[in-house]
C-alpha cells in the first residue's frame, strides 16, 4: 500500500474478488487500516467497498450478501461490480463521490477534484474497474500492473455543499482515479503515429500584458479604495502568450501488431523524393515543401496514402528454436516463449549498501494484522532493513517473474564494489574480474564480449542458480560501476551476435562511482576525460543502444548518486533513471521491464512548406535544416508509450515584404526510419497530412488537442532545463533564468488552456495540466528560485530526476480516458 497516496487522496473505494475469499480477508484488514493510516476515524473516511467479478459466480468463494452483511453492520456501502460487463460501475464511483465532502475556497478550481484510491490486493480489477470507468473498455489480459492515474469529468445531481465557501456552484466534478502499486492496464496499441496536431492561429507572436491574474506561484493582496496597505503591490509582468503550434507523433503505433489497424499502404519500393530537401514528392514534380522542381516524371508520380511504409533493409530471422509466441500455462499465465534476450544485474555491493534503513510503519502494520488473522504465519518482523536486502528482495521477484513469464531469456548478475563478481548460472556460472584490469569503456566491452561460454543457460534453467546467489550478496569495497558497466555492454554485444531479442541492463547504485573507469568525481580533470564523467556514460548509453540494449539507472536515496552525470547512459539508450527509496526497488524494476521496446535505431525527419518553420529544439541532435522547415532527430529506441512532440510558427517575415498564409490548411510529412526489434529489419514510415490552420485565437484556443499542447509544453521545458542544469555550477545564473522563463511559459499555457478549455474532454486534460505542471512550477521555484544555490548531492539528484520524469512523459498522464479509448480503438489520424 502507497502509504503517501493512501495519505492525501480524498476518497476510497476497496476493491475485493468475489472467486477469492483471501482478497475478502484482506479487504477487511485494509478498512482496519485506513484509521491508523490517516489517523482519524472511520466516520471521517470516505470508503465504498466493490464486490467485483460478479460475471463468475459460478467461481465465488465469498457471496456478495456475506460481504454486504459485513458492511452493513459498519454502515459502509457496498456495490456488486463487473469491470468485464460494466455492471454497477459508474454507480460505484458516483455513490462514493456523493459521500465525499466538498472542500475548498469558493472559485478554487481544485475543491472540484476528487481524489480517489483503488485499494485492495492483486489481482482484483482495481485496473479494470479504473478503465471500464473513464474509458468503458475492458482489459482482457491479466498484468500486474503498478502505479497509474486516470482522470474523468462527470455531472453529478445531489452533491453536499461546499464546505466553508459560498454555494450556487454547479454540481460537476472531475474524478481522478488512482491506486497503489498499479501501473496502466490500458492496451497498450496506437492507433496512429500522428496521435494529434495543434492549430495555427497567428502569424506572429505577440507579448501581451497578464496584469489582470498575477502567476500561480506569486501572492496577490487586495487592498480596499482609500485604505493604506501594509504590504507593497505585487509587481506584475508580460509573458508572451503561449500558442497550440504543436505536431505530435505517437511511436507506440510503429508496434507490428498496428500495422493492419492504420491501413497502412506497404510499398514495393522508395516513393520518388526531392532532390534539394528530400521530401517526398506527390503527383507533381514541383516540390510542394520547398519549390524545387525535380527531373522525376512517370507513374512514381502519384497521389501519396495518408500512411505509407516500404522496406528500407530486410532483416534476419530469429535464430532460436521456433516457438509459438503468446502462450499460456497451466495456471493461465502469459508465457513469451519467443524473447530471447538478455538481462543484466549491475548490482552495488560496496560498503554502504549495508547501511539499514527502518521498516515502513505501514509494513509493518500490514504484516502483524494479516498474521492476527491467519493470513500470514507467525515470525518475528525484522524493524530494520539494509539497501541490500532490500535490493535482493526486488531482484528475487524479478526473477521469479522472468521465470515465469520469459522463461528462455538469459540473466547475468555482475555484483560491482572495487571489482566485479560475474555470475551467471548454469553450467559457466562464475568470473571475478578486478576493476584495474579494465582501463578504459572499450577494454571493458572487450573483456565482456569473452567471458560468457555456450555453456550459458537460460533463466528456466538456471533460476535456482541466480536466486542462491542473488541470496548470498553482502556488502563490502568501494564502487567500480563504470567498469561493471562496461562488462555488461560486452555481454550484451556478444549476445546479439547470437539472437535479435532486445535486451536490458539494470544499473543499481546507493552512491557515486569512485573506482575504475566512469568516476562521477567532480574535478575538472574527471569531468572532462573520455573515461570519466558524462563523456563515458554518453558514450557508453550510445554502444549499448546500438547493440539494442537499454540502460535503466535506479539510485537508491539517501546518498548523492551523481544522477546528472548517470542520466546520460539512461538518456542516451532510452532507458528509465530515477532514483526511488529503499522500500521501493521492487516496483521500480518493475516498472522498467513493463516499457515494451517497438522500434529502435529511429530517425525522424519532418516537412513544412514555405511560410512556416519550427521552433528551435532543445534536445541532443535535433537539427534544423531548410531555413528551420525541416527538423531532423534521432531516438535510440521507442516503447509503446512514447511520443515526440514539436513546435512550430509562422514564419511570413516582417515590413512590406511580410508574406500572409491564405490557405486554412498546412501540409505537413513526416518520414521515420526505424529498426523492428526482433527481426532487424529496416522500415521507413511516411505520413502524409493536412493541419486545419486559422488566423483567428479563439478558433485555435477551444478546437486545440489539450494533451497534446500539455505534453509538449511539459516535455519542452524540462528537456531544456535538463540540458542546461547538465553544464554544472558554471552556467548556474544562466540556467536560473531560463527557469523563470520556463515558469511563464507554464503560466500563459494554463491561461489558454483554461479559456479555451469549453469542451468535457477538453477540461479533464486542462485540469490534468493542471496538476502536472503546478508539480514542475514547484520543483523550478524551490530549486532553481532567485537566490538559491547550485544544488549538490542528494538534492541535485532530486531535481535531475524530476526534470527527467517530464522530459519523457507522455500523453496518456494528462490525457482524458475517453481520448485514451480513441488511441486503442480508432483508425482516424486526428483525435
Amino acid at each position: 500500500m502507497r502509504d503517501q497516496v493512501t495519505r492525501s487522496c480524498d476518497c476510497f473505494v476497496i476493491v475485493f474478488s468475489l472467486t477469492s475469499r483471501m482478497s475478502w480477508d484482506e479487504a477487511q484488514i485494509i478498512y482496519e487500516m485506513l484509521p491508523r493510516i490517516r489517523q482519524t476515524t472511520h466516520a471521517n473516511i470516505p470508503v465504498i467497498f466493490a464486490a467485483n467479478k460478479a460475471d463468475k459466480s459460478y467461481e465465488c468463494e465469498i457471496t456478495f450478501d456475506t460481504a454486504k452483511q459485513w458492511c452493513d453492520a459498519k454502515d459502509i456501502p457496498i456495490v456488486l461490480t463487473s469491470a468485464k460487463t460494466g455492471l454497477n460501475v459508474d454507480k460505484l464511483f458516483i455513490e462514493l463521490i456523493r459521500r465525499t465532502p466538498r472542500r475548498g475556497a469558493s472559485g478554487n478550481r481544485s475543491m472540484l477534484m476528487y481524489r480517489v484510491a483503488m485499494l485492495g490486493t492483486g489481482g482484483v480489477g482495481k485496473s479494470s474497474l479504473t478503465i471500464q470507468f473513464t474509458m468503458s473498455c475492458f482489459v482482457e489480459t491479466y498484468d500486474p500492473t503498478i502505479e497509474d492515474s486516470y482522470r474523468k469529468q462527470i455531472l453529478i445531481s445531489g452533491l453536499p455543499p461546499v464546505e466553508n465557501s459560498a454555494s450556487g456552484r454547479r454540481n460537476s466534478t472531475v474524478a481522478s482515479s488512482s491506486r497503489p502499486d498499479s501501473t496502466s492496464g490500458a492496451p497498450s496499441r496506437r492507433n496512429s503515429i500522428l496521435g494529434s496536431i495543434g492549430s495555427l492561429f497567428r502569424s506572429k507572436s505577440k507579448r501581451d500584458s497578464i496584469a489582470e491574474s498575477p502567476p500561480a506561484y506569486s501572492e496577490s493582496t487586495n487592498v480596499v479604495k482609500g485604505q493604506k496597505s501594509d504590504t507593497p503591490p505585487v509587481k506584475t509582468r508580460k509573458v508572451p502568450k503561449a500558442d497550440t503550434n504543436v505536431i505530435m507523433l505517437d511511436l507506440g503505433s510503429l508496434a507490428r501488431e498496428n500495422f493492419g489497424l492504420l491501413e497502412v499502404n506497404e510499398l514495393e519500393a522508395p516513393p520518388p523524393a526531392c532532390s534539394t530537401c528530400s521530401a517526398i514528392l506527390s503527383d507533381s514534380a514541383k516540390c510542394f515543401f520547398c519549390g524545387a522542381t525535380s527531373n522525376q516524371r512517370g507513374s512514381a508520380l502519384q497521389m501519396r496514402r495518408p500512411i505509407e511504409e516500404f522496406v528500407r533493409a530486410k532483416g534476419i530471422a530469429e535464430l532460436a528454436p521456433s516457438v509459438t509466441p503468446g502462450q499460456r500455462n497451466a495456471a493461465n499465465q502469459f508465457v513469451d516463449a519467443t524473447d530471447f534476450g538478455l538481462t543484466v544485474f549491475c548490482i552495488d555491493v560496496s560498503g554502504s549498501m549495508g547501511v539499514t534503513h527502518e521498516v515502513k510503519q505501514l509494513q509493518g502494520l500490514w504484516n502483524q494484522l494479516k498474521q492476527e488473522r491467519g493470513l500470514a504465519s507467525q515470525s518475528n518482523q525484522p524493524s530494520h532493513i539494509s539497501r541490500l536486502q532490500c535490493m535482493q528482495d526486488a531482484m528475487m521477484v524479478h526473477l521469479e517473474r522472468l521465470n515465469k513469464h520469459f522463461p528462455n531469456r538469459r540473466v547475468a548478475i555482475l555484483a560491482f564494489e572495487n571489482n566485479v563478481d560475474c555470475y551467471f548460472g548454469g553450467v559457466f556460472r562464475h568470473e571475478l574480474v578486478h576493476h584495474h584490469e579494465v582501463t578504459s569503456l572499450e577494454a571493458g566491452i572487450e573483456r565482456g564480449s569473452h567471458i560468457t561460454t555456450p555453456g550459458w543457460q537460460v533463466v528456466k534453467s538456471s533460476y535456482q542458480d541466480l536466486t542462491s546467489r542473488t541470496k548470498g550478496l553482502s556488502p563490502s569495497g568501494g564502487t567500480a560501476l563504470g567498469t561493471a558497466l562496461a562488462l555488461a555492454i560486452g555481454l550484451v554485444k556478444k549476445h546479439r551476435e547470437e539472437f535479435t531479442s532486445p535486451c536490458e541492463i539494470f544499473l543499481c547504485t546507493d552512491g557515486a562511482s569512485n573506482t575504475g573507469i566512469g568516476s562521477t568525481a567532480s574535478s575538472i580533470s574527471s569531468a572532462l576525460s573520455a573515461q570519466h564523467g558524462r563523456s563515458f556514460y554518453t558514450h557508453a548509453g550510445e554502444i549499448a543502444s546500438s547493440h539494442g540494449a537499454k540502460v535503466n539507472v535506479i539510485g537508491i536515496a539517501g546518498e548523492g548518486v551523481a544522477l546528472d552525470v548517470l542520466s546520460a547512459v539512461a538518456q542516451s539508450s532510452g532507458g528509465l533513471l530515477n532514483v526511488v527509496d529503499v522500500n521501493e526497488l521492487r516496483r521500480e524494476l518493475r516498472t522498467a521491464t513493463q516499457k515494451r521496446v517497438v522500434a529502435q535505431d529511429i530517425g525522424l525527419q519532418l516537412h513544412l512548406p514555405r511560410g512556416f518553420k519550427f521552433k528551435q529544439d532543445p534536445r541532443a541532435g535535433a537539427a534544423l535544416v531548410n531555413d528551420g522547415r525541416t527538423i531532423k532527430l534521432s531516438y535510440s529506441q521507442a516503447d509503446d508509450r512514447t511520443v515526440v512532440a514539436f513546435g512550430f510558427a509562422f514564419d511570413g517575415g516582417s515590413g512590406e515584404k511580410q508574406k500572409v498564409w491564405d490557405s486554412d490548411a498546412m501540409p505537413v510529412q513526416v518520414s521515420i526510419t526505424y529498426t523492428v526489434p526482433a527481426t532487424k529489419e529496416v522500415r521507413v514510415r511516411m505520413l502524409h497530412r493536412s493541419i486545419p490552420t486559422t488566423t483567428e485565437r479563439i478558433h485555435a484556443e477551444t478546437g486545440a488537442h489539450v494533451s497534446v499542447v500539455a505534453t509538449h509544453i511539459l516535455q519542452h521545458l524540462a528537456t531544456k532545463l535538463n540540458a542546461m542544469f547538465a553544464q554544472g555550477a558554471r552556467s548556474w545564473s544562466q540556467t536560473q533564468r531560463a527557469a523563470t522563463e520556463a515558469r511563464d511559459t507554464l503560466f500563459a499555457a494554463n491561461k489558454m488552456l483554461g479559456r479555451g478549455a469549453v469542451q468535457p474532454l477538453q477540461q479533464e486534460e486542462a485540469a490534468g495540466f493542471a496538476s502536472e505542471s503546478a508539480e514542475l512550477d514547484a520543483i523550478l521555484a524551490r530549486v532553481f528560485g532567485e537566490g538559491m544555490p547550485y544544488p549538490l548531492g542528494v538534492a541535485r539528484d532530486e531535481a535531475v530526476r524530476s526534470l527527467a520524469k517530464y522530459a519523457g512523459i507522455s500523453r496518456e498522464v494528462v490525457g482524458a480516458g475517453q481520448n485514451r479509448a480513441a488511441q486503442i480503438s480508432r483508425a482516424a489520424c486526428l483525435i
